[in-house]
């Protein structure tokens, strides 16, 4: 027999490589059981997290229930609100169109605008027009007044309204 293969199974039969083989065995199992040890307190304490956030809502539920029905309270005010200014919006649009075709009948009926009254026509009209979206009337009225209505004095349209 070789030389080499005397020492291999002398090894073999020595303690020197089953204590090795022990060894590395032993090495796996606390690694395995440490890996186990940490999933444990892992799960431990992940149930713990959960008991306790259902313990907080418990204490809690009261103001939650609160909160929740003012939220809905806020949202049915919001809705109201918005249907409120809605109406609001309507309402002045319907509002500026009376006084625009007010405006312009006088003015066409007169033949003549001032210029203060060309000037107060616009103010009223542009924000009619737009930002609330108004046309019709008050849009065929105030183009006629604007373009084609010769423009007269202060005396002038004094004197033609007393005249009507």
């Amino acid at each position: 027999m070789p030389e080499t293969l005397k020492t291999i199974i002398t090894v073999l039969l020595s303690g020197g490589f089953l204590t090795f083989l022990q060894f590395m065995i032993n090495r796996y199992d606390n690694k395995h059981n440490k890996f186990k040890e940490l999933q444990d307190e892992f799960k431990k304490g992940l149930a713990d997290r959960e008991n306790t956030g259902k313990e907080r809502y418990d204490e809690h539920k009261e103001a939650i229930e609160e909160l929740r029905k003012a939220m809905l309270t806020l949202s049915t005010s919001a809705q109201e609100t918005q249907k409120l200014t809605s109406a609001m919006s309507e309402l002045v649009v319907g509002l500026g169109q009376d006084k625009i075709v007010y405006l312009t009948d006088k003015y066409r009926n007169r033949g003549g605008i001032t210029l203060k009254e060309k000037a107060g026509l616009e103010s009223i009209y542009i924000p009619y027009h737009d930002k609330l979206k108004g046309n019709g009337y008050g849009k065929i009225g105030f183009d006629y007044c604007m373009k084609e209505l010769p423009i007269i004095s202060e005396e002038e349209a004094i004197q033609r309204d007393k005249s009507q």
